[in-house]
């Protein structure tokens, strides 16, 4: 009876670490994803000024072009 309430302790402790070891997994693979989440805004953002930056270059060229064509 003792021998099976010590394998039964042994057992739940052994759970209980492996759980511990599941949840401090969990947490580095969430940390890992919220940094390239992170990464990936900033991504999003240098695109997005990148995507307004030429079209507004490219409104100022075609204006001035044609600016230049009327005027010719």
């Amino acid at each position: 009876m003792i021998q099976q309430q010590d394998s039964t302790i042994k057992l739940l402790q052994h759970k209980a670490t492996n759980y511990q070891s599941i949840i401090a997994n969990n947490q580095e693979v969430n940390n890992e994803v919220n940094l390239q989440l992170d990464y990936l805004k900033t991504e999003v953002k240098r695109h997005k000024r990148d995507k307004i930056f030429l079209g507004t270059g490219l409104g100022v060229s075609i204006g001035i072009i044609g600016i230049l064509a009327i005027l010719n």
